[in-house]
């Protein structure tokens, strides 16, 4: 039976299940029939929000009975469908915005208001099950009218804005539950996102080229970070020529579509250590860890900063971005869970060229509680990372090792686990030792090729610094679902 209810198709399936998906858009396939001995539990970040809407989908509680597998991080290949087909494809990797086939992390960013079915199957051989969640997506023009949207334009062209808006010639201070819209085409200086805001966009508007800022931060380093925080926060469309630094604690962010093209720094958490330093007048070790953080399609060209992005990436997403270059590594993750890293381009060139296009380690050999404080500080294990095809390095890369997966040095325990490497493609440059190092346990390596040839990348595991790991934690290193 199936019904059309303002603008929506809800459908009651054979199973008993309702589906409910915008009119006009194609129904989502019919699953496949589940066996009945694979339990998928399908976990969303949020169910509801205006476009563009972030979300991250876990299905790492998922069961089977099947004999044999003990291990459903790894064993099981899980197929996200986001149920959005008018998403378009990854420029970078060519795939299916819409859809992803490797571990039980996935994450999605909706740029249309509807309502979506998200199905996420677990499979191995002729066994199957799923799982679903409906995500609605408002518009932004109705959650931001006229009275709720600010249209900053230096040189009062205001032709851009929608009926009603606010009209400036520059940057207020920003503040919650607005849109906030730059002129495209003109400079607007730096942008400001304070504490305490929540439920905020900054975008594009008009039309012409990105509006330029100098400097995007979300929170402010310098001011002690008190109990408010930044959440829920968008900032799509724009172009940077210095800095983004995220301070201290944030909740749903999103940098979206923002272009770097002769800078390369984004700092997720930049000020989090010193503010969680139990000293004189700073925050004490009661800070909460940065999450929900999302960097989707951006681009960045180094110049001679230490790193391009780095941070905690803590139930984070970094899709589709295009990094090249910084004085050490292009992406560094300090720690990781609950994280996805998917159709990038990560490519070097270093000060020394011994560095990385991606260097994941983590703070210690705890295990990270979501929701926790940094306490005396950030001493948790890397969990739970899904690497699914992206691209690393190029011909002009002179870095020795594309991407590591392991403590910083010898002497260091810096432990991770549960990390699945799938679907890469590695190009060498001219100072090429190694395409993949891995040292932790339970480390999974499959299908990752060459750019050039097609063959099988080259994978250390142990690699790098293993011999820092605690014993428990070196090993298993797989390099299938078997």
């Amino acid at each position: 039976m199936r019904w059309q209810i303002d603008g929506l198709v809800v459908t009651l399936a054979a199973d008993g299940g309702v589906r409910v998906r915008a009119a006009g858009s194609p129904p989502p396939p019919p699953p496949p029939p589940p066996s009945g001995d694979i339990t998928v539990a399908l976990v969303a970040s949020r169910i509801s929000g205006p476009a563009p809407l972030a979300v991250r989908f876990s299905a790492v509680g998922t069961t089977t009975s099947i004999a044999g597998v003990t291990d459903t991080f790894r064993q099981l290949l899980y197929t996200f469908d986001y149920g959005d087909p008018g998403s378009g494809t990854w420029p970078i990797s060519g795939g299916s915005k819409n859809s992803d086939a490797s571990g039980p992390l996935g994450a999605h960013i909706f740029d249309t208001p509807g309502t979506y079915v998200v199905r996420c199957t677990g499979g191995r051989g002729g066994s199957s099950g799923y799982g679903e969640v409906t995500i609605t997506v408002t518009d932004p023009a109705t959650v931001f009218p006229g009275t709720a949207t600010v249209y900053i334009s230096p040189s009062a062209n205001y032709s851009g804005a929608p009926a009603g808006a606010e009209l400036r010639t520059t940057m207020p201070v920003i503040s919650s539950n607005k849109r906030y819209m730059l002129a495209r085409g003109e400079s607007h200086g730096a942008l400001l996102i304070p504490g305490g805001v929540t439920g905020t966009q900054v975008v594009a508007g008009g039309s012409g080229a990105k509006p330029l800022v100098s400097t995007i931060k979300v929170g402010d380093e310098l001011v002690p970070p008190g109990t408010l925080f930044p959440d829920d926060i968008t900032i799509e469309g724009l172009q940077c020529s210095g800095e983004i630094v995220q301070t201290a604690y944030v909740r749903r962010l999103l940098l979206k579509d923002i272009d770097q093209p002769s800078h390369s720094k984004i700092d997720l958490g930049a000020a989090s250590d010193y503010w969680s330093e139990n000293l004189g007048d700073r925050y004490g070790p009661t800070l909460p860890v940065a999450r929900d953080l999302f960097v989707v399609g951006c681009y960045s060209r180094g110049t001679n900063l230490t790193f391009g992005i780095t941070g905690h990436l803590i139930e984070a997403a970094v899709l589709g971005c295009d990094f090249k270059g910084s004085a050490q590594h292009t992406l560094r993750a300090w720690s990781a869970y609950h994280a996805v890293i998917s159709h990038n381009a990560l490519r070097g060139g270093s000060a020394d060229g011994i560095r990385h296009a991606l260097k994941m380690h983590s703070s210690g050999v705890a295990t990270f509680t979501p929701g926790q404080a940094y306490g005396s500080g950030a001493a948790w294990a890397t969990s739970k990372v899904v690497v699914y095809r992206n691209l690393f390095s190029d011909a002009t890369d002179n870095n020795a090792f594309a991407a590591v997966f392991g403590p910083q040095n010898d002497g260091s325990a810096e432990p991770l686990e549960d990390v699945i490497v799938e679907g890469n493609v590695f190009a060498r440059g001219s100072n090429f030792v190694s395409d993949l190092q891995l040292a932790g346990r339970r480390m999974t390596y499959i299908g990752n090729t060459l750019a050039v040839g097609g063959g099988a990348a080259d994978v250390t595991a142990p690699g790098l610094h293993a011999v820092g790991l605690p014993v428990d934690w070196q090993g298993p290193y797989f390099n299938s679902r078997d």
